[in-house]
């Protein structure tokens, strides 16, 4: 796995007071070695004594698209585990199975993911059988957000394929999703809730949750790691639900535009999919 795949930690310099405590579990749920790891961020960088932490630091003028495209430059290794900086691991991460995955995709070059969480799509029984790859399920080819930023193994060229300079995270795995479904490669998803191999709190997506710290789940993880972390200024949310006013959607007549223009981008993304297609994988937009 070492030579073949790398890791890459998406962050920027606003949730470096994040890095820490990641990386402080990180180490404790890591049981193999460590391959390349790569933290991409605008400026700041970490250091840490015990891993080999490459900083990736490609400014500010790029959006979160272009300076993913940036950093995967850098990545000399042909597959990459992509994951977020909030992501705190609760259990040791089975880094055999990882490797067993590298292995798939050194033998199935039809197939440019398996994401390490499962789906939640509601599939038909004979969808979800696969002898070849047991823990796992395929994703619907034409579902939506098929592309995510959970604990994910990419082959590095279709990951660059999906990804444009322009996406903000939400466009990646919103458009990133369309642009799969004619692109003709296979996603899988982790099959089983109850046995995920990188476990962290799926409720909200991490430790924080737009923007603030998920105060239940972090003084559990402090009461059961038994370290501290530092707040700082960041603001603390317990009933995570208050920061969901859901009275406060715009009526439709006021969204009327920005529907018709995802509408018109929806058939963008269909067709950059379709030609990716048709060329083999050969980017428009470099």
């Amino acid at each position: 796995m070492i030579n073949r795949s790398s890791i890459l930690i998406n962050s920027c310099d606003k949730y470096s007071d994040i890095w820490e405590p990641f990386f402080y579990l990180f180490k404790k749920m890591w049981n193999g070695v460590y391959p390349n790891i790569y933290l991409n961020s605008e400026y700041k960088k970490y250091e840490d004594a015990d891993i080999p932490i490459i900083n990736l630091n490609k400014g500010n003028k790029l959006e979160w698209g272009g300076r993913l495209l940036e950093c995967l430059k850098d990545i000399e290794t042909p597959y990459v585990l992509m994951m977020l900086e909030d992501f705190f691991y609760e259990k040791p991460i089975n880094v055999k199975i990882v490797e067993q995955c590298v292995d798939y995709l050194d033998a199935n070059p039809d197939i440019m993911a398996f994401q390490f969480v499962p789906s939640g799509e509601v599939l038909e029984e004979n969808y979800l059988e696969n002898e070849d790859f047991p823990k796992f399920i395929r994703r619907k080819k034409f579902g939506m957000f098929t592309v995510i930023a959970g604990p994910t193994l990419w082959r590095k060229k279709d990951l660059v394929n999906i990804t444009c300079p322009k996406d903000t995270p939400w466009a990646w795995e919103y458009f990133g999703s369309i642009r799969t479904w004619f692109y003709g490669k296979k996603i899988y998803s982790w099959k089983s809730m109850g046995d995920c191999i990188f476990k962290y709190d799926l409720e909200h997506g991490g430790a924080v949750h737009r923007g603030k710290w998920v105060g239940y789940k972090t003084r559990e993880i402090e009461n059961k790691f038994g370290f501290s972390i530092d707040y700082g200024d960041r603001e603390i949310e317990y009933d995570w639900m208050k920061s969901h006013d859901f009275n406060q959607i715009p009526p439709f007549y006021k969204r009327i535009k920005s529907i018709i223009n995802n509408r018109m981008k929806m058939i963008k993304e269909l067709i950059y999919g379709f030609y990716l297609r048709i060329t083999n994988g050969i980017r428009v937009n470099e």
